[in-house]
């Protein structure tokens, strides 16, 4: 596949690695994408050829402290620098663009991104179709009633970094091993979090559950029914709480990466016929 890939700076002075993969053919959409969280923008090779033969352009880059960007490892200042880092990006890509429809794509951290960037930007209104999978509103090894507890406990404690996976590992995040593999061997991928990025990943939910009023544009959620790292039953009661047009499916079975997954053709073939909805 072609792929240029661009630096862009965002508002606080970092630098990001920004990528753009051209149509294969005539193109007829342009797709924004954000990744979760440890990972970046490179691991959407699946999606990335699916798309691009499908006559979509694709932006893409990697958020702060992620990937090829610059910005601690593992942390973040406050959320709204992801909202910040997306805005800058439509303004750098604009003049790029091929066409005037736009549509966005998040997967678990980059769900709730997504989210807060839809309720909090005056630019969410330039998307206009929205696919999220697997998106971060709840950790499953925490209920619901558990995390204000886990709130408390941020605050008491110095932002120190600690394992991001735990005892799941990569293994519960696809069943394609190859992928698993290639996770392990990439050195940019760093399965770890501090204290400081899970405070701001409280109140950003917090703040998301507040307003799902705010997000006018339409949005699908694609869930993994076997999911170890989010939280099906708190993304499920978001939705529910969404006033906007909307979708929902859950892949029974599969794990955190509906994009990584063995049959995950099958899930890009949903997301695809969304995003051609009119």
């Amino acid at each position: 596949m072609k792929r240029n890939d661009f630096k862009f700076q965002i508002p606080n002075g970092l630098n990001l690695q920004g990528r753009y993969w051209p149509a294969e053919k005539e193109v007829t959409a342009t797709l924004v994408g954000i990744h979760g969280y440890s990972e970046y923008s490179l691991r959407y090779w699946p999606l990335v050829e699916f798309f691009t033969a499908q006559g979509f352009d694709i932006f893409w880059f990697d958020l702060p402290g992620h990937g090829e960007s610059e910005g601690e490892r593992s942390d973040i200042d406050r959320f709204s620098v992801y909202i910040e880092s997306i805005e800058a990006f439509l303004k750098v890509i604009k003049p790029m663009r091929r066409t005037s429809d736009l549509k966005l794509f998040g997967h678990s951290l980059g769900g709730l991104i997504c989210t807060r960037f839809l309720q909090a930007s005056a630019m969410a209104s330039e998307f206009s179709r929205v696919g999220l999978s697997s998106p971060l509103f709840g950790l499953s090894n925490y209920s619901k009633n558990a995390l204000p507890f886990l709130k408390i406990i941020t605050q008491l404690l110095p932002n120190f970094k600690m394992p991001g996976e735990g005892t799941l590992g990569a293994d519960g995040l696809t069943h394609d091993k190859k992928i698993i593999q290639e996770r392990l061997a990439d050195p940019l991928i760093k399965p770890c979090v501090t204290i400081n990025w899970v405070r701001e990943f409280l109140k950003a939910r917090e703040v998301a559950f507040r307003e799902p009023e705010k997000i006018k544009v339409p949005t699908a959620f694609y869930l993994a029914g076997d999911d170890r790292v989010v939280s099906q039953s708190e993304s499920s009661r978001f939705f529910d709480k969404l006033t906007c047009a909307k979708h929902l499916k859950t892949y029974e079975g599969w794990y955190h990466e509906l994009s990584n997954e063995i049959e995950r053709e099958i899930f890009f073939k949903d997301l695809l016929a969304w995003y051609q909805t009119k």
